[in-house]
Order: C-alpha cells, then structure tokens, then sequence
C-alpha cells in the first residue's frame, strides 16, 4: 500500500494505492507543488497491513540533473555526477544505487555534503543493472529523486602470471578469478 499526504499546515492532494506485490516502485504524479508530504509504503497479506516505511518529500526542492554514469574499466564500479541545485539551505544529496526489478545485488546509498557533485558507488554488486537517484535533501525532508538505469561492469582479472614449460615452450597463464552473478564459463582450446 503506498500513501501520500500533505504534512500539518499543507494542502494538497491525497493517494492512495494498493500495487503489485512484485512492485518495488510506484509514481506519484498528482502532487502538489510547493507541498510536504509524508510518504508511507506497508506490505498488505490478506487484509492485514503491516508497519510503514515512512518519509518526508518537499514537492517545492528541485529535482538535480544526473549528468552521466561512468563504469570504470578496471573495477566495473559506477560513479554518477549530477548538477548541483540551487536552493538556499541544502543540506546534502541522498544518493542510492537500486537493483532493477528481477537483479539480485546490494544497494547502496549515501548521504552527501551540499558542496558534492559525484559519488562512486563501491559495494554495487557486478555485471547488475540498477537504478540511480539522486535527491537534494534540505532539513530533514527530501526532494523528488533524478533517475536512471546503468548496469556495473566486470572486474578486471587481476594476478596475472605467465610461466614457461622450458621442456616443451609452451604457456601457462594464470589469474585471479573475477566473481559475478550468473557468471558463466569460457571454455580455451
């Protein structure tokens, strides 16, 4: 069940929607702007409701503009930068990296100083693809969230060793294996 409400002393428009089990996300579109509103999200089973995760957006922030996304090459990491809002009082970004629906991997989020433009994301789980918001935060309430979808690359293999056969000339090479999920093997000849 996702709700929204205008905070004491608002006005705005209510929602409320009862979504897929499946669903890890849903848009609110009919917010009013320059409004407060606690946004509550519970598990249903049955008729019974569960505890809410809560929190508080201010429709008034700004939105930041995610700039890029860059994967580095050597550790398959992702880096987001984006464009700084311009708002007096802004305490920081809330930046998080979410699985896509149906990828199983680790989320990661981090809260920013005001001052900071990009975040490299270290603990994303590689060769996944996830969402990446950015949301200006001003007190203790947040702003809409800039998204996108970037996928983690591929570590780079690393220890690599080559040893000559000095009988026979031939090769041996050998490296540290990179992990991933739903890795598959290559087969040499």
């Amino acid at each position: 069940m996702v709700r929204s409400f205008p905070l004491p002393g608002h006005q705005g428009e209510h929602e409320r929607q009862l979504v897929g089990a499946s669903q890890t996300s849903f848009p609110l579109h009919g917010l009013t702007p320059g409004v407060e509103y606690r946004i509550n999200v519970s598990a249903v089973q049955n008729r019974n409701e569960g505890p809410a995760a809560t929190t508080t957006i201010n429709t008034a922030l700004k939105r930041p503009k995610i700039l890029d996304v860059e994967t580095s090459p050597e550790t398959g990491a992702l880096t987001v930068t984006w464009q700084r809002v311009a708002v007096p009082g802004v305490s920081g970004y809330r930046v998080r990296g979410v699985p896509l629906p149906g990828e199983h991997g680790v989320t990661e989020e981090s809260l920013v100083g005001p001052e900071q433009t990009s975040m490299p994301f270290d603990s994303l789980t590689p060769g996944i693809g996830y969402t990446i918001s950015v949301s200006v935060v001003h007190g203790k309430t947040q702003g809409p969230s800039a998204t996108t979808t970037a996928k983690t690359g591929l570590r780079k293999p690393e220890g690599l060793d080559v040893e000559t056969d000095p009988f026979t000339g031939s090769l041996l090479v050998s490296w540290q294996r990179v992990a991933s999920p739903g890795e598959k093997w290559l087969e040499t000849k």
